[in-house]
């Protein structure tokens, strides 16, 4: 049901994406994309790990979880509203138009809600129950693809467009918090010593996912800095079709992340190294194909989702596509990490990433545009993906059995001919190649109904 639901939630985000797109324009859209940013850098600040640290405390016996949440939330929002607040006030110093800097001060907001959907979020992921997030989701993003259908229809302009989308989160945090109360209160507290204990430990993962937004954000703020808002838009344009599948794996570990950290704690490595090897084999199965068949058919998919105007972002996403690969298994390794409290480690993979991307998109996008941009990306991932594996094999000792990956390679080999030969409508193709890729991994002795259900089964913690 989850799936289902999150499956309905990412194409009414592809749906508001390809409205805001095909109403904004290249130059627009590159607004836009300028705006959100921007503001990111300062939402990364808020956000220090607490999610992540939510979840390990919730999770252990020393200190009880209501109290435990009820510190994070508090100490969250009080980071929000500080770094947020600053953001229009630096956004004064940078040379963006008039319009940019106002979008800003709008959008600060937005950024705010969001980061405490996060917060509310691990409540569910705690206990389970992902099926309330992901309805709100789907309520907000009914919102957006609204309001913006509105505002392109009587041509509310720009600013129009970053209210509703502040509108969206804030009918998500309402929604998180009406159902939040039957499994835990939500309330401001200050507990000091909870808080320097929140602070130990959200720190090392704080800097890592400094470091790590860095350098996913950084391309971007620089094609903004140093490229026309034509060029932003472009870019933009297929990075938001890769922020959408980004959120798959996210998802996955959300739901997984519960167990891992229970197995962890409760020191039964059998069933944690089952969760792994079943988790990897999943990802695996869902990423091998959709980097295959994005190469196939990214333009016509970019063409159809937000109109002729962006064709060319079509041959972007084919570049950033192989960093997405490189996310799948870089999210399950470096939430692992974080479970088993080795972040400390993590944090140098973060900064060679940051150091090795900002320092490549600093180089080739002043000359190469986007097409820099998409490689330094591909670049930052696959290292990060390498030292996150690196330090996930030598701290728990789990060798992965490859033999999945071999059956998903195979199998999306078979789609890839049925692609290259097969040319016709965009959504017929997709549908006609996911059913061979379907048949084919079944053919090689693909996943049972057990690896499929492993997670769904688990009883609330």
């Amino acid at each position: 049901m989850q799936i289902f639901t999150r499956i309905i939630s990412v194409l009414l985000g592809v749906v508001a994406f390809g409205v805001m797109a095909r109403y904004l324009g290249q130059e627009g859209f590159g607004q836009f994309t300028t705006v959100m940013a921007f503001l990111n850098f300062f939402g990364i600040f808020a956000d220090f790990g607490l999610s992540l640290v939510a979840i390990q405390l919730m999770s252990e016996k020393k200190y009880d979880p209501e109290k435990s949440f009820q510190n994070i939330f508090t100490f969250r929002l009080v980071m929000g509203i500080f770094f947020l607040g600053i953001a229009p006030l630096i956004a004064l110093f940078f040379p963006y138009s008039l319009e940019i800097k106002i979008g800003i001060a709008i959008t600060t907001t937005s950024i705010l809600f969001s980061s405490l959907i996060q917060m509310y979020t691990v409540i569910y992921q705690v206990h389970l129950k992902m099926l309330v997030p992901v309805l709100a989701d789907i309520v907000g993003r009914v919102i957006t693809i609204g309001g913006i259908l509105y505002g392109a229809t009587f041509n509310k302009g720009f600013f129009f467009i970053l209210i509703v989308i502040s509108l969206n989160n804030l009918v998500q945090v309402l929604i998180l918090h009406i159902w939040s109360g039957r499994h835990t209160r939500v309330r401001l507290a200050c507990d000091w010593q909870l808080w320097k204990d929140i602070l130990k430990r959200s720190w090392p993962i704080g800097a890592s996912i400094i470091f790590n937004i860095a350098y996913m954000k950084a391309d971007s703020l620089i094609l903004s800095l140093t490229r026309s808002q034509a060029e932003v838009g472009m870019y933009g344009a297929a990075y938001n079709v890769v922020q959408v599948l980004m959120g798959l794996p996210f998802l996955f570990i959300g739901l997984t992340l519960g167990s891992y950290s229970t197995s962890w704690t409760q020191h039964d490595m059998p069933r944690f190294k089952k969760y792994v090897q079943k988790s990897f084999d999943f990802l695996v199965l869902v990423a091998t194909p959709l980097v295959v068949g994005t190469l196939f058919l990214a333009r016509p998919l970019m063409v159809m989702i937000a109109g002729p105007d962006f064709e060319q972002s079509g041959d972007i996403l084919k570049i950033l596509i192989l960093a997405v690969g490189a996310i799948f298994l870089s999210v399950l390794f470096g939430s692992i990490i974080n479970i088993i409290n080795k972040q400390k480690t993590m944090l140098w993979g973060y900064i060679a990433g940051a150091i090795i991307g900002v320092g490549g998109y600093l180089i080739t996008i002043p000359t190469y545009s986007y097409w820099g941009a998409a490689w330094m990306t591909v670049i930052s991932e696959c290292s990060i993906l390498l030292f996150a594996f690196l330090i996930f094999t030598k701290k728990t000792r789990i060798s992965l059995s490859l033999l999945f990956l071999g059956k998903a390679l195979c199998a999306s080999l078979i789609m890839a001919v049925f692609l290259f030969l097969f040319k016709g409508y965009i959504i017929l193709t997709i549908l006609l190649a996911t059913g061979v890729y379907i048949g084919a991994i079944i053919l090689f002795g693909g996943v049972s109904r057990e690896d499929i259900s492993l997670f769904f089964k688990q009883k609330s913690l």
